[in-house]
């Protein structure tokens, strides 16, 4: 079974607003065995939304929309859909109730009167309570055509999404194939690299495609295969992800969605360790990575930025000739403030940075791009020098990955 998704707003045409809701809509259908034929964005238009609601429904018989369906003027997804399906609007009790409720839970004491639009939907339609806005999700059936509104606030869609269309269609809907993923990723290796260690045992792999996702932190691995029998397409997934790990286990880190930060929060939260962090040129970034866990405070005993030569040897007390000698940016600075990061904090391991974000050199004219991650524990200090570019940004974003996979790999020895 094919489908379309149609994302509508003018905030999204005018790129105000990203569209974030056709990929994650597009990745749940592929979890129930349903392809997504086409996304199209368009605006506010209602000559345009009947036109190109018209045409992919003939396409698929089968259309998904986002936007839209708000109180205000501009919101008329919802009154011109139903024109297509020739279906008036209608209130609907229970979702005006629903709507009601939400607003005394706001200290309301009536419902604004605009918001009353809300709970119309077209006549004959299914109507999905939003218990996280005021807009329902509403589908509409005619014959073996179907179209199914949604709101366009991501988290909301995503809820309605979940706790009601993907559960709806897995009942409803015969003949699905199955589709199974598998992502697996990795960080610290090259796309081509990665694709030359692992080609020569997948070549002859015919069920499974598998896919490359580059980014500037690491690849994805993507496995995908298709079919009626369930079980026999895991298998051929599990089979598959079986050779990548054996071949390349050292450079994954997680599966799926699974952020490196979390994977080392957990390792050291299972173990009880504490770690004290130095970062330099990342600028705080990886303490922000952990902070962004709750129950960091378990793990993280305390992170400091020592940007300036100063800095370095006011609180971490690194001896001012090891800078004159080898410069900030060096794997002997690296040691010594991953080293005594740690000791000053009574901590049991700690990880610093020191790099070159650009766009200059630096005074000892080393280039941009060149970091240097240190390690320290109680029985080891080590360091790893890398070169990451030449765009500031991205230079902090992979030298914080390469801190947190230093770290994860060290804890894994």
């Amino acid at each position: 079974m094919e489908c379309v998704i149609i994302t509508i707003g003018n905030e999204i045409l005018s790129g105000k607003t990203i569209d974030s809701n056709s990929a994650y809509i597009s990745r749940r259908l592929s979890s129930v065995g349903i392809h997504t034929k086409r996304i199209i964005s368009i605006g506010d238009e209602k000559e345009e939304i009947e036109k190109v609601v018209r045409e992919t429904l003939e396409l698929t018989g089968f259309v998904i929309t986002t936007g839209g369906l708000g109180p205000t003027r501009d919101d008329i997804t919802k009154k011109t859909i139903a024109k297509v399906f020739g279906r008036k609007l209608i209130i609907d009790g229970d979702i005006l109730r629903n709507v009601e409720e939400r607003f005394k839970g706001f200290g309301y004491k009536k419902m604004p009167k605009i918001n009353l639009s809300q709970a119309e939907i077209p006549e004959g339609a299914i109507a999905f309570p939003n218990k996280w806005g005021t807009a329902p999700g509403i589908l509409v059936k005619e014959g073996n055509k179907f179209c199914i509104m949604l709101p366009g606030v991501p988290y909301e869609m995503e809820g309605l999404l979940d706790g009601y269309v993907i559960p709806y269609l897995e009942e409803n809907l015969e003949n699905r194939s199955f589709i199974v993923t598998r992502t697996i990723r990795t960080t610290g290796i090259a796309e081509s690299s990665l694709a030359e260690m692992l080609e020569p045992f997948l070549v002859e792999v015919k069920n499974v495609e598998i896919a490359y996702l580059p980014s500037y932190t690491g690849v994805d691995i993507r496995l995908t295969a298709e079919g009626e029998d369930k079980k026999k397409i895991t298998e051929n997934i599990e089979k598959v992800e079986k050779i990548i790990i054996d071949k390349t286990g050292k450079f994954i880190y997680g599966y799926e969605n699974e952020d490196l930060a979390r994977v080392v929060f957990n390792i050291l939260k299972e173990r009880g360790l504490k770690l004290a962090v130095a970062e330099s040129c990342t600028g705080g970034l990886i303490c922000h990575r952990l902070t962004n866990i709750p129950g960091s405070s378990l793990i993280l005993d305390r992170g400091v930025v020592v940007y300036s030569p100063l800095a370095k040897i006011d609180i971490l007390k690194i001896p001012e000739d090891i800078l004159e000698k080898y410069g900030t940016v060096s794997k002997e600075t690296a040691v010594y403030m991953a080293e005594n990061v740690r000791k000053l904090s009574s901590s049991d391991i700690g990880i610093s940075t020191t790099g070159v974000a650009g766009p200059g050199t630096d005074e000892f004219n080393n280039p941009v791009g060149l970091v240097y991650i240190g390690y320290s524990d109680k029985n080891r200090t080590d360091f790893k020098e890398l070169r990451l570019g030449k765009e500031r940004i991205k230079v902090k974003e992979r030298a914080s990955q390469a801190a947190l996979n230093l770290l994860r790999i060290k804890l894994n020895d």
